[in-house]
């Protein structure tokens, strides 16, 4: 190809790119109603999971007395695994030697930063490949989250978020849930069978 056939080409090319135009600014619209909380209540409900409410400082203050009661099951279990210092991983959580091991978790704990407020998702950043395998693999996620980090909408969640700031960060609705032609829903079938979001800090 000579050098006039291959500028002919080119300009050809640049004269059919498309107009550049400025990105749309997104409607950000806060949900109707003021108590973020209840919403965000009835979101997790409605992805299959369960939102409490817990009376101390912050999620690192989390402890098992603080959840007797409202995450039955956490006391007695075997197999636990824990992102937040103040609870104890015990069993295969605490071995951590093997991913297909933590298939045997109980309870998978973890924190989160941000709770979506109209779709009951939470954003939470795994310590590693280790932390993100067990939330997959456990029979019941917890997960906690201080009440000023709800927000109303994925706007606003974005605009606390930083994606840039870690390697790893994922958005947790619901348990696992799938359903076949026949609409028949099933719970855990991909990933934990139960959720129980714990709001803190109120």
């Amino acid at each position: 190809m000579s050098a006039t056939s291959r500028q002919a080409v080119l300009d050809a090319l640049r004269f059919a790119s498309p107009v550049a135009v400025p990105r749309p600014v997104a409607a950000s619209r806060r949900p109707e109603t003021k108590d973020l909380v209840e919403l965000l209540r009835e979101s997790v409900r409605a992805a299959g999971g369960r939102l409490v409410v817990v009376d101390v400082r912050s999620v690192a203050a989390l402890s098992v007395a603080a959840l007797h009661g409202v995450v039955p099951g956490l006391e007695a279990a075997t197999h636990v695994w824990s992102g937040v210092a103040s609870i104890a991983a015990r069993g295969v959580g605490a071995d951590q030697s093997c991913v297909k091991d933590l298939a045997a978790l109980d309870f998978c704990v973890l924190a989160g930063d941000v709770a979506v407020a109209e779709s009951g998702a939470v954003w939470n950043v795994p310590e590693g490949p280790m932390e993100r395998a067990a939330a997959l693999l456990a029979e019941h996620l917890v997960l906690g989250v201080p009440c000023r980090g709800i927000v109303g909408n994925l706007h606003e969640a974005y605009a606390r978020v930083d994606p840039a700031a870690s390697r790893f960060g994922w958005f947790v609705s619901g348990p696992s849930k799938t359903a076949d032609i026949e609409q028949s829903l099933v719970l855990g079938a991909h990933g934990p069978r139960q959720l129980t979001l714990v709001v803190v800090g109120r």
